[in-house]
This record gives C-alpha cells, sequence and structure tokens, in this order.
C-alpha cells in the first residue's frame, strides 16, 4: 500500500481537452531556454543586443472561466448564486465530465437516490436557469444531448471550471516556463488550496470516491507539491518548502496521501540540515506513524 501511495504522485498528470485548449497560445511564447532554430553566432551591429532590449516579464493568465466550483475546502461556487444541492449537482457535472457520460441514471444515483428520477430532472432544469448564459453566448449547461445507445448525456460549459481545474492549468503551464516563471505561477497556485477536497455539511456522500474523482484530485495535488518542492529546492527556498507541504497537507488531509511530497522534502531536509524544516519532517513522519498505528488497531478489532 506504501508503494502505491509513494508512486501515485510521481506520473505526470497527462492534460484534459479544455486544459490542452487553454494552453495552445503558450506554444509560441516556449520556455526562455531552448535554442533549436535559433542563430547563436554574435549579433550584427545593426541588431539590437540584450543590452538594447527589455524582455517583457510573464505574466500569467488564469484559465478563462466564469463559474468556479471550489472543492477544496468548504465546498462553494464563485460566479454564481446556487443552493447546497444545485452545487453539489454542478460539481458532479464538472468533474465527471473528463471521465465519463454523464447521463440521468448516473446523476440520480450520485446525488438523490431516495428521490424520484423526476425530482433530479426538474433540479437540473432549475440549475441550468440559475446559471444562464454564458460568456461565449451559450448556456453553461445545455440541454442534454444524444449518447450512446440512444442514452441522453449532460455536458457542462468549459467556461464552469474546478479550484483543481485552475491548479492544474497552472501545473501545465508552468511545464512550458522557464524555473523562474514556473515558480512564481506554481507559488500563486498554493492560494487555491483551501482545505480538504469536498468539506460540506450536506451531500457528496459517496460519489467523488467510487467514481474517482477524489483518487483523481489527489493526485493532481500530489504532483503540484511535488514539483513545487523541486523548483523551491533549486533556489534554496526553504519557507517554500515548508508552506508547500504545509497547504496541499491540508488538501491531502491524510499522511498516507502526503508520502510523495514529504519524501521530498526529506531529501531536502537532508541534504541542507535546516532546523525548521527537520522538524516539519519530523512532524510528518510521527502523523504517519500514527496513522499507521491506528489503521492497524481498527483491523485488530
Amino acid at each position: 500500500m506504501l508503494d502505491h501511495v509513494a508512486n501515485a504522485g510521481s506520473e505526470p498528470i497527462e492534460p484534459n481537452e479544455f486544459v490542452v485548449a487553454q494552453l495552445e497560445p503558450l506554444e509560441a511564447h516556449g520556455d526562455g531556454e531552448s535554442t533549436d532554430g535559433l542563430d547563436t553566432d554574435e549579433p550584427d551591429q545593426d541588431e539590437p543586443t540584450d543590452d538594447d532590449t527589455c524582455v517583457e516579464p510573464y505574466e500569467y493568465e488564469p484559465q478563462h472561466h466564469d463559474v468556479v466550483v471550489q472543492v477544496m475546502g468548504n465546498v462553494q461556487t464563485h460566479g454564481a448564486d446556487l443552493t447546497a444541492d444545485e452545487t453539489e449537482l454542478l460539481a458532479l457535472l464538472s468533474c465527471l465530465r473528463h471521465q465519463t457520460e454523464i447521463h440521468i441514471g448516473l446523476v440520480h444515483e450520485s446525488v438523490a437516490p431516495e428521490r424520484a428520477k423526476k425530482t433530479v430532472e426538474n433540479r437540473i432544469s432549475r440549475l441550468r436557469g440559475r446559471l444562464g448564459v454564458g460568456s461565449d453566448g451559450h448556456d453553461l449547461l445545455p440541454e442534454a444531448s444524444s449518447g450512446r445507445n440512444g442514452r441522453s448525456h449532460y455536458l457542462v460549459s468549459p467556461l464552469v471550471v474546478t479550484d483543481v481545474d485552475l491548479l492544474e492549468h497552472r501545473y501545465h503551464t508552468a511545464g512550458k516556463l522557464s524555473s523562474s516563471d514556473a515558480l512564481d505561477v506554481m507559488r500563486d497556485g498554493l492560494e487555491l488550496m483551501k482545505g480538504p477536497l469536498f468539506r460540506a455539511r450536506k451531500g457528496f456522500d459517496g460519489w467523488p470516491q467510487s467514481e474517482g474523482v477524489a483518487v483523481a484530485m489527489t493526485a493532481v495535488v500530489q504532483s503540484y507539491a511535488t514539483r513545487l518542492i523541486e523548483l523551491a529546492v533549486d533556489v534554496d527556498d526553504i519557507a517554500l518548502v515548508i508552506r508547500t507541504t504545509a497547504t496541499a497537507g491540508r488538501v491531502l488531509d491524510n499522511p498516507l496521501s502526503e508520502f510523495p511530497m514529504r519524501q521530498a522534502e526529506q531529501a531536502y531536509a537532508d541534504a541542507c540540515g535546516d532546523t525548521e524544516l527537520l522538524a516539519s519532517v519530523e512532524g510528518a513522519r510521527q502523523r504517519l506513524i500514527e496513522y499507521i498505528d491506528a489503521d492497524d488497531a481498527l483491523a485488530d478489532v
């Protein structure tokens, strides 16, 4: 089990189709380091040199959106005034669109299996009305369209995103930038990490786990934190390493899930010997031991 957790965040995150579309303008920007296809000879006297030109600092542009469903920390929507039931419904539609066709049966079983299917259909209609039309002129929640075997399915607009989508966009954008720009982009993304996934007083009873959403989002946070630690280590920013593990740890909310980034933190702590960093590593180790001991105790009951 520990091996599985340790490797969970080591695989690169494949960008979904919405992230790919948002990243296309960056292809022309490049990473600022490659010289492929460039003339590396001395510049002509008539050509401006580095001393004559001023390179514009990179400014990150977040993924374009109209509505954000916050799932890290207390679940809520930004950009739309929704009830708790409507927020869970929009979260379901936003989280599952990259994984499966979302048909009425799946929605019914996920958010209100004890209610009549017609009740869920009415809830979807009310949500469509509340969301209205997006900045692209199209409904943020279009009518259901035909899917496989003639079964209708729902597909929410790409202008509706989750905070994890925004985090993932920063992760993939950073991969196309120089190390210094990547560090700035990813450090600012820590502000999105408000707390444990899907913290809510009502709803979210099972589908984030059964549909694999929580696992997928955990992998995003693990990979994000581990990469940011690597960038921070490159510039010996001990404070940022500690901030990253603490902030991401609140989202992961499980010592086993923290394992990949804690390995990176420990390697740096062992190398630099910083007392505060070593204390962070030791605290994480103690929490992991206590978690495993408690898990073993429950297994013996």
